[in-house]
């Protein structure tokens, strides 16, 4: 497998762990508790997984913060994305431990 193919198949699980926990997320009922802040999350989540998609799409602003100049810089924007919808989720696992798990947990 070349670096290139590893990277995307990279980026892509770690979007697609992303979105799963977004859903999932969603779809629960929030404690009351944490309620602002897990929302906050998960707009900031959705943000994240924008910023992905935009990118892969090829819309990329004039500005981009972080942007890297040079051979690969789009490769490196989608990783950077990808890794920070990740980070994310995980932030959301932590405060909805159920939004974390595989399927619905019923059999």
């Amino acid at each position: 497998m070349s670096t290139a193919t590893a990277t995307v198949t990279y980026d892509a699980e770690l979007i697609a762990s992303a979105r799963e926990t977004f859903t999932r997320a969603r779809s629960l009922d929030w404690p009351e508790t944490d309620r602002i802040l897990i929302g906050e999350t998960v707009r900031d989540l959705a943000g994240a997984l924008l910023r992905h998609r935009r990118l892969r799409c090829g819309m990329v602003p004039a500005f981009f913060p972080g942007m890297p100049a040079g051979k690969g810089a789009l490769a490196r924007c989608l990783k950077g994305a990808a890794e920070e919808a990740q980070e994310i989720a995980d932030h959301l696992v932590i405060l909805l431990p159920a939004c974390g798990t595989e399927g619905s947990g019923e059999s």
